[in-house]
């Protein structure tokens, strides 16, 4: 399935970005061998375009390039499969700015001697490895 669209759900959403993430590995092909900023670069290039309200979209990571748009989930999928391929250990985060608020945002992580890097590529102004502060944040490991 190259794009899958359901009211949204926080546990499927996070179940297909697994999914999405490990089994279509050869559409980031092109990115293996690569950088950690070569990936960040070129993911953060990809332009920002939420999803309707309500709505998800999750895409695999060529149909991500084949638009040439996407949202925070679909930029994550992206570098996680990325992540796979070149055997970094990383993960990805949902956040949200406010404890009464529920998660909002997602975005990826390297892990480097124990600690993590975050590696948000969703905006155009994002700096590989810095870090925000979130009221509440929610971990996964690939």
């Amino acid at each position: 399935m190259i794009l899958n669209i359901y009211k949204y759900s926080l546990d499927k959403t996070i179940d297909e970005i697994n999914r999405l993430s490990r089994d279509y590995l050869q559409d980031v092909e092109f990115m293996r061998g690569r950088t950690l900023i070569e990936i960040f670069d070129y993911v953060k290039n990809i332009q920002y375009v939420p999803d309707p309200a309500g709505v998800e979209f999750v895409m695999r990571p060529l149909r991500l390039i084949q638009r040439g748009r996407g949202d925070c989930d679909d930029k994550a999928v992206f570098i996680n499969a990325c992540m796979l391929i070149n055997n970094i250990k990383a993960g990805y985060s949902i956040v949200s700015q406010s404890m009464t608020r529920g998660f909002h945002h997602i975005f990826n992580f390297i892990i480097v001697d124990g600690k993590r890097l975050d590696f948000d590529t969703t905006y155009q102004t994002n700096i590989p490895f810095k870090s925000k502060i979130w009221a509440k944040r929610k971990d996964y490991i690939l």
